[in-house]
């Protein structure tokens, strides 16, 4: 008997079977389901986890949809009819046909946003932020690798607030486009970062869940041998297991893209132009660029009080398949869920 959890992210499935490394929607609506509170949860307030034993994997549940009609359904905190969530076996139609495209669309505004960063090892919710807001978000794996950045580095909460963790690139690969720069000719650095990861989040509500497959990630992202590699599988493994598609353009695939923000807005046609937080010493800034207004969701840590600024994966250990919760925190002004400055228990 193969035994696989089920959880529930809004109104959709998630199986994940721990021995292929996948994840997968199935459409399944008579099942022996039963109930449970994870450890840590308040089942006053908190919408219980729904599991399944199943005796075999069967064809006909292979089909990702979205389940609305379970014989036990989940109706505490209905999610907004407008938030966009995805498996990892949907696809997106408008991309599809608008390759262009991000296909996050902001509602409230009448041309194009445009949003440049530099790709990451390790987004936040800025980065997140942008991703949700913007028309077409441009990664410039083109421009100088800095160390002030953050391609190669994020923020973890740690009992003492935060500290950098970093993927670690040869000093002489400092000014090259970032496409170009390596990873360290060491192959055992990826099992430290992991072990920081353990020991500041190994007691975090889902860290046990993830950490075979965060594991198994870093493992597999290190033979690409190159920082720009490295950063597409996690960034790909990452957001699916948040529910979100990583809908970005890298400016190497772009024809348009050039080293002039400005004139990259005007070829592009766009009418708002977000780049990237505080990134004036490592990041061209155009004349014409905006501030995008964000306030930071406060939600639960592992420690005691709240520091902004960690990485997803943060949120992914003390959340788990509810991060979506505070992700649409990050909502406030696009006529979708969340409360500007509410905080998340």
């Amino acid at each position: 008997m193969l035994k696989i959890t089920i959880f529930r992210n809004k109104n959709a499935l998630f199986f994940l079977n721990l021995s292929e490394r996948n994840s997968y929607a199935f459409n399944v609506t008579s099942l022996p389901w039963h109930r449970i509170n994870p450890i840590g949860t308040n089942p006053a307030t908190d919408p219980p986890t729904q599991v399944c034993n199943i005796p075999q994997l069967c064809t006909n549940w292979l089909t990702p949809v979205i389940a609305p009609d379970l014989n036990t359904p989940m109706t505490h905190n209905t999610p907004s009819k407008n938030h966009k969530k995805s498996t990892a076996l949907e696809t997106d139609s408008s991309r599809a046909a608008n390759p262009g495209s991000s296909g996050h669309v902001n509602p409230h505004n009448t041309g194009v946003t445009l949003s440049l960063l530099q790709p990451t090892c390790f987004p936040d919710l800025y980065y997140l932020s942008v991703l949700l807001r913007s028309d077409r978000l441009i990664l410039q794996d083109t421009e100088p690798f800095s160390r002030k950045g953050h391609v190669h580095r994020g923020l973890i909460r740690t009992p003492a607030g935060t500290q950098w963790i970093h993927v670690p690139a040869p000093g002489e690969d400092r000014g090259k486009p970032i496409g170009e720069v390596r990873l360290a000719a060491s192959r055992t650095w990826h099992t430290k970062l992991m072990e920081t990861l353990a020991y500041n989040y190994r007691n975090s509500l889902y860290f046990d869940h993830y950490e075979p497959e965060i594991r198994a990630d870093f493992e597999t992202a290190v033979e690409t041998e190159n920082l720009a590699g490295f950063i597409r599988h996690l960034n790909r493994r990452l957001f699916g297991y948040l529910g979100e598609e990583h809908l970005a353009e890298w400016a190497s695939e772009v024809k348009e893209y050039t080293h002039d923000p400005d004139e990259l807005a005007e070829r592009l046609g766009a009418s708002r132009l977000w780049q990237e937080q505080d990134g004036r010493h490592y990041q061209r800034q155009a004349l014409r660029r905006e501030t995008m207004p964000i306030t930071h969701p406060v939600y639960r840590q592992h420690f005691g009080g709240f520091e902004p600024g960690c990485c997803l994966y943060d949120l992914l250990f003390e959340y788990g398949p509810e991060c979506w919760r505070v992700i649409d925190l990050l909502n406030v002004g696009l006529g979708k869920s969340g409360i500007r400055g509410e905080k998340f228990p």
